[in-house]
């Protein structure tokens, strides 16, 4: 008797049932799959994966081939192979030592190698279609006897996928390129992309052996640039004495282009930073082409005008309101931009700068650095001892505990890590009760992890998958950064915008793990929409003080008259005050829509700065000062903004939490956007 649904449809069911997870509660969204013929209306390539978690970037994605025929298995396609009966004992030796197919309390971070990941995943591929197999013979239509098979499924394969995925992320290289790429094909585009800016900051290397071109750098980006002479086989290098080496890992350029007093150094720097993948072999150009061409082709085939509204489909915002909103932003800051920038022409011209007159990028983060110091007699390099890491991690730890009232412990030892660099925590209730994990891999390593920082996954939170007589299996998250790595023995002494990446990456990640949902598949960030997943993060940052995407999926026409080099330029010059450069190629670097999931959604970050700043303001209305009142609004809003993961949908969510619809006015008050009452 041949299965109800065909065998290519197996693994899409999969993709089905996530995909529409990720819109809305699982409750309404397992109603809409109502029978056979409405999976097979659906095919594998448009649904690729649509989490709602920036973050996800590096997480999880579904590997499955574009079908060749109806009748064409995954098994007979080789995508599944099932070893033959001569190699089953060798090959079920084979599986047994492979770290991907064990049993595990956390992920085996430390022994996984890239020989384990094309056998793992195929062999896992196997095993989970005949669970899907053995679940369409049997399956009824109630929430244990599908929807919780369903969950074990996918959970199995996204915990798998996302250890892979997450480790090509910190610790890269060409023999984990290969396995991945062996087994997945429909994010070829995107990996390559994301390929490539790796690789093209890691092409850039400046060795400066004379002092006075670094005049202006202060101690700690010296310490860093003759460290990282040293990890390039300038044993001798120093601080003091250098050589040094200047790269296009952000902690290096930011340096350099905020204290680098030589301009031609500054120019330099920026002019390669902006050209990052943009020739050559790494040239990202042919890839943005197709992908948008692919999005565009998808998005037909949908039956939408353009991908941004098949972005939109799983989003609050709509391509309309969106575009309301930085419009409405850009009206209101635009003269204070150009304000801005008057007052740094000034204050360089007053210093004598021969740039005063015709201020270019290069310029502006430098003589911004030296008004502030003028202005406010500090600068952000006096900053750092203020905030070395452990100092930071304690002052984030203990604001944890006075807003939602949860400790947070070190753990190391209790899970394998991928680098010695990696702090393990457990989080635990006022009552001393675990409720939680995270990894934090804090520091900048350009060999081997990309550049940024994000939070993703490890385990969600689940009553179907408890272990060893628990309620439930307990949210396991990792939070990484690139920041200053310790130099000479010192602590790392951070910026304040690492402190602020810090405080933003923890919001996502006290939003994962502070769930009470219990079903997998909609607990934590699973299922937010993707302009609202946001908001905890940027609402963290808020304690450390107590357009071009939209264009490119609604308007650009693949192959048109218009390059996107030519749309960069026009948006450019209406929303910046210096327009960029004609040779400006940052559009090949600009991994969040082009290798990430930020497709005609990168304004999702001022869409939840709005929905931050607003819950934020809950808490200035309650008092700042006022303990009492700050914990019973920590308390509202760890029990509906971190709690209700995408079991709710997030309007309902804030609503729930502010008792109104989310308002912009306390976005532009915090940006001084708007005259603050007397």
């Amino acid at each position: 008797m041949s299965p109800p649904f065909p065998t290519r449809s197996r693994l899409e069911l999969i993709s089905v049932i996530m995909l529409l997870a990720s819109v809305a509660s699982l409750t309404h969204s397992v109603a809409r799959v109502r029978s056979a013929s409405q999976i097979r209306r659906l095919s594998a390539e448009t649904l690729s994966k649509s989490f709602s978690c920036p973050l996800w970037s590096s997480s999880f994605t579904f590997c499955l081939h574009r079908p060749l025929k109806s009748t064409t298995s995954l098994v007979a396609r080789g995508f599944c192979a099932v070893p033959s009966s001569t190699m089953a004992s060798s090959a079920a030796e084979s599986f047994d030592s492979n770290p991907l197919l064990s049993d595990f309390d956390f992920p085996p971070f430390d022994v996984v190698e890239a020989k384990h990941v094309q056998p793992g995943i195929r062999e896992l591929l196997r095993r989970l279609e005949g669970d899907l197999v053995e679940l369409e013979r049997s399956v009824e239509p109630t929430w244990p006897k599908l929807v919780e098979p369903l969950e074990r499924i996918v959970d199995r394969l996204q915990v798998v996928w996302g250890i892979v995925n997450h480790l090509k992320a910190v610790k890269d290289s060409s023999e984990l390129r290969s396995a991945i790429d062996a087994v997945q094909e429909l994010e070829k585009l995107s990996q390559k992309f994301n390929e490539n800016v790796l690789d093209a900051t890691k092409k850039f290397e400046k060795l400066i052996t004379d002092k006075k071109e670094l005049e202006g750098l202060p101690a700690t980006a010296l310490g860093l640039f003759a460290q990282t002479a040293i990890s390039k086989g300038h044993e001798n290098a120093s601080e003091e004495s250098g050589p040094w080496i200047i790269t296009l890992d952000y902690p290096s350029f930011s340096a350099v282009m905020q204290h680098a007093q030589i301009r031609t150094l500054r120019e330099e720097v920026y002019r390669s930073y902006i050209a990052r993948a943009s020739d050559g072999d790494l040239d990202n150009t042919p890839i943005i082409d197709q992908i948008l061409k692919l999005r565009s082709e998808k998005a037909k085939l949908l039956g939408y005008n353009n991908f941004a509204e098949v972005s939109m489909s799983m989003k609050m915002a709509t391509v309309q309101s969106a575009e309301n909103l930085i419009e409405k932003l850009r009206n209101a800051s635009w003269d204070p931009a150009v304000q801005d920038v008057e007052d740094i022409r000034k204050f360089a011209a007053e210093k004598g700068a021969v740039e005063a007159n015709d201020l270019s990028h290069w310029d502006i983060g430098f003589w911004s650095e030296r008004l502030r110091e003028s202005k406010f007699d500090i600068n952000e390099e006096e900053l750092r001892p203020y905030f070395s890491l452990p100092k930071v991690m304690d002052g984030l730890f203990n604001l944890a505990n006075k807003l939602f009232e949860i400790n947070i412990e070190p753990a190391d030892g209790l899970a394998p890590v991928w680098h010695s660099d990696v702090k393990f925590y457990c989080v635990k209730d006022a009552s001393g009760n675990p409720i939680a994990h995270f990894y934090f891999d804090p520091y900048s390593r350009p060999s081997e992890k990309r550049g940024g920082a994000w939070m993703d996954e490890v385990f969600a939170r689940s009553r179907v998958l408890a272990r060893d007589g628990n309620l439930v299996r307990l949210p396991t998250a990792h939070m990484v950064c690139n920041q200053t790595p310790p130099v000479g023995g010192k602590p790392s002494l951070m910026t304040f915008r690492e402190v602020e990446t810090v405080f933003h990456e923890f919001g996502h990640a006290l939003q994962h793990m502070l769930t009470k949902q219990d079903e997998g598949l909609v607990a934590g960030i699973r299922g937010i929409e993707w302009d609202a997943v946001e908001l905890p993060s940027q609402f963290m940052e808020n304690w450390c003080y107590q357009s071009m995407d939209l264009e490119l999926h609604t308007k650009y026409i693949p192959g048109g008259p218009e390059s996107i080099y030519d749309v960069d330029q026009r948006i450019g010059k209406r929303t910046q005050v210096i327009p960029p450069l004609l040779e400006d190629r940052f559009l090949c670097s600009f991994s969040h829509i082009f290798g990430g999931g930020y497709a005609a959604g990168y304004y999702s970050y001022k869409w939840a700065e709005v929905l931050s700043a607003d819950a934020f303001s809950a808490f200035e209305d309650a008092g700042l000062d006022n303990e009492k009142a700050i914990k019973e609004t920590g308390r509202r809003f760890r029990e509906t903004i971190l709690a209700l993961g995408g079991g709710k949908p997030p309007l309902e969510v804030f609503i729930e939490f502010r008792g109104r619809e989310p308002s912009p006015e306390a976005l532009l008050r915090h940006n001084g956007l708007l005259p603050v009452a007397a």
